[in-house]
């Protein structure tokens, strides 16, 4: 998933991945990594 110009850091896009720790966000013109807090989007599937 692709969060548009979210980047706290450049205001660039964001992109969210997950591994065996957990889910991050990650920007792709800075490389800025940002660690959401599970229960900020019930949505998601865990």
């Amino acid at each position: 998933m692709i969060c548009y110009k979210s980047c706290a850091k450049c205001s660039g896009d964001q992109m969210l991945e997950s591994e065996w720790y957990g889910r991050y966000l990650f920007c792709l013109k800075c490389l800025h990594v940002t660690f959401p807090k599970a229960a900020s989007n019930p949505f998601l599937p865990s």
